[in-house]
């Protein structure tokens, strides 16, 4: 079985590709930063990968840049098992939570497509082409199994918006 944890999402663009380590900092940022996280410490945390992505590039200066973008969005993490999609997140206040999705369901059926197989990576396939053509307004009719119940469910495809950014660092 896999252990990889994948987000029930669309996919960012792959323009970035220089910048994962950063960019998991940067997106950590916020959860850290709870009461005993303060401005300093998370400044620190910033530094830090800044001088990781320069070190990486092997040049003195690297500018990232992101266009604003909206993307499908429906709120869930996931690990695929060969018994379907285990949900490992529910994002509250998500379209996954108002459609009554929660951590520990087995996903079996998405919009009628089997998740159940012997072979993993067969899931994977099928699980990713669904992601990757999600449309926000689209309604995903998911069953799934929750404490051995087989439970039909119908979500709606939100949306996550992006704004733009332009971030340059500099030795």
């Amino acid at each position: 079985m896999s252990n990889q944890i994948i987000a029930f999402d669309s996919f960012m663009p792959r323009k970035l590709v220089l910048t994962p380590l950063l960019l998991v900092g940067l997106l950590s940022a916020p959860v850290l930063a709870g009461d005993e996280w303060k401005e300093e410490h998370i400044m620190r945390e910033i530094s830090y990968l800044a001088q990781k992505l320069l070190d990486m590039s092997g040049k003195d200066t690297v500018k990232v840049e992101s266009p604003a973008y909206v993307k499908p969005f429906l709120g869930v993490c996931s690990e695929i098992l060969q018994e379907g999609v285990k949900l490992t997140c529910v994002t509250p206040k998500t379209q996954a939570a108002k459609a009554g999705l929660q951590t520990g369901d087995v996903v079996v059926s998405m919009n009628g497509l089997n998740m159940v197989n012997k072979d993993e990576r067969e899931t994977k396939r099928i699980y990713y082409g669904i992601v990757e053509n999600m449309k926000t307004g689209e309604e995903m009719k998911i069953s799934l199994l929750r404490d051995g119940k087989r439970i039909d469910v119908v979500a709606t495809v939100g949306s996550l918006s992006h704004p733009a950014y332009v971030l340059e660092v500099k030795r």
